[in-house]
């Protein structure tokens, strides 16, 4: 097992997209977060306490 971030909460719903995009909501601390192939992550939906589940459309959006 590989550690991929750290620094978060309660981790729900990881998706990855065609790009190999992981995106991951942290339900405790609030948020919804992007980690790109080569490990940076950005915060796709800031200070949204209780996300938990993901789904991404096939156009690309969240």
């Amino acid at each position: 097992m590989e550690t991929l971030a750290t620094g978060y909460g309660l981790i729900e719903g990881p998706r990855e997209d065609r790009d190999g995009n992981l995106y991951f909501s942290d339900v405790t601390n609030g948020g919804v977060y992007r980690r790109a192939p080569d490990g940076g992550i950005d915060t796709v939906v800031p200070k949204r306490r209780g996300v938990g589940g993901i789904a991404l459309h096939r156009d690309g959006g969240v």
